[in-house]
């Protein structure tokens, strides 16, 4: 084993999550693949954060802190952490999830005998959120692993903290887009996935636990990651109409109950066109003619 250069660069970005850092902590460093690195970027903390992380580095030399001036989001961080990562394969955990103690073995061992075309591996997680869990990716994801660039463009069905990454994909693609948050995850995996293909582990060996305050609920953010991702891969999207039919619906029925008419209709037009049989799409474009109030009843 090379100390100097770990295998696997594990990077965990948090913010103000003291009460779960440590689960995500533990769970990286109690891996059965101990050949890594931890990377903790703390994107300008203003709780404990930095008091917990420096006592797991007096205990365990591979972990390693940095810690932002300012709050740059989860993709600024991610890609502090790529920028100083040394091994030849990525990880990323978040800091309220756990992984399962054998995650990272399982997925060293695929990518070390994976052909040079295989860019990444990923595995199924558990959703827990109240008293509920969901294991993702659903059944109805039919083909999950392979050049999967097309099944990614009806919807992102991979979790972040279940990759790991050739550090030659980011070499390929670039790293995270820093004007997004949230959906950053699923907009990196559509470039990744023009280029390499992708395997998958059908077993949950990630938990993930949804917050109150996770970025991904805040729909009008959503929308306008959605908006960005649909105007950059604009030629991909185009081959899917019935998914960017339905996108266009998604940001053009946002933007109308919101007030922006304008954009709005444009959106809703599109969607129409893009999908003339599906009569909520028609029902929403001639709506947005009579009004919001009426717009919102009848839809």
């Amino acid at each position: 084993m090379n100390t100097n250069r770990p295998a696997v660069s594990v990077i965990l970005p948090t913010y103000n999550r003291s009460k779960t850092l440590e689960r995500a902590i533990n769970s990286v460093l109690k891996q059965t693949y101990s050949d890594l690195e931890l990377i903790i970027v703390d994107d300008a903390s203003t709780d404990n954060t930095e008091e917990i992380v420096k006592a797991f580095m007096n205990k365990d030399g591979r972990v390693i802190y940095i810690k932002h001036s300012s709050n740059t989001g989860p993709a600024g961080a991610r890609n502090t952490g790529i920028k100083r990562s040394t091994g030849r394969y990525i990880g990323f955990q978040d800091s309220d999830d756990e992984w399962m103690p054998d995650k990272l073995e399982k997925q060293v061992k695929i990518l070390d005998n994976s052909p040079s075309h295989t860019g990444m591996v990923y595995t199924a997680f558990i959703r827990i959120f109240s008293n509920k869990s969901i294991y993702v990716p659903p059944e109805k994801i039919r083909i999950k692993e392979g050049f999967i660039h097309y099944e990614l463009l009806n919807g992102n069905f991979i979790g972040m903290p279940t990759t790991l990454i050739k550090k030659e994909c980011f070499d390929r693609v670039g790293l995270f887009d820093e004007s997004l948050p949230p959906l950053e995850d699923w907009e990196l995996f559509l470039r990744i996935s023009k280029y390499f293909s992708i395997s998958y582990i059908d077993e949950a060996l990630v938990a993930e636990f949804e917050s109150e305050d996770s970025i991904s609920k805040v729909k009008a953010s959503n929308i306008r990651a959605l908006r960005l991702i649909l105007k950059k891969h604009y030629e991909s999207f185009r081959k899917v109409p019935k998914a960017l039919a339905r996108y266009c619906f998604m940001i053009g029925d946002f933007l109308y109950r919101s007030g922006d008419k304008t954009d709005a209709r444009e959106y809703l037009k599109n969607a129409f066109r893009l999908r003339p049989i599906n009569s909520k799409y028609f029902m929403g474009y001639m709506l947005s003619f009579i009004g919001q109030g009426i717009y919102k009843r009848l839809l």
